[in-house]
């Protein structure tokens, strides 16, 4: 099995952490007055407010690159029903 930090997906997530560098959760608020809202989900019953986070919408597509990278290796599956502005999750599906 490769090393997953030898890969060019974890490299981009890696760039993307020194880029992040040292930023703050009240200024990603204060950058995206929508953040609560962009960055939660509703699934039935469960809500998932991931705002709180020191992560973008970048970092979750990053993190979605890095999964689907690996995808032959973790086999899995899930429906979640989440709303098309939230088009970050929307990825989760085609894992």
């Amino acid at each position: 099995m490769s090393d997953v930090t030898n890969s060019v997906a974890w490299q981009a997530l890696d760039k993307h952490k020194q880029q992040f560098g040292r930023t703050h959760l009240r200024q990603l608020f204060a950058d995206d007055p929508q953040r609560a809202k962009t960055m939660s989900l509703q699934a039935g019953d469960w809500y998932l407010d991931y705002s709180k986070n020191l992560a973008t919408s970048e970092t979750v597509d990053l993190l979605l690159d890095l999964a689907q990278s690996r995808k032959g290796l973790i086999s899995y599956s899930c429906n979640i029903g989440i709303s098309p502005d939230q088009r970050s999750w929307q990825r989760v599906n085609r894992l």
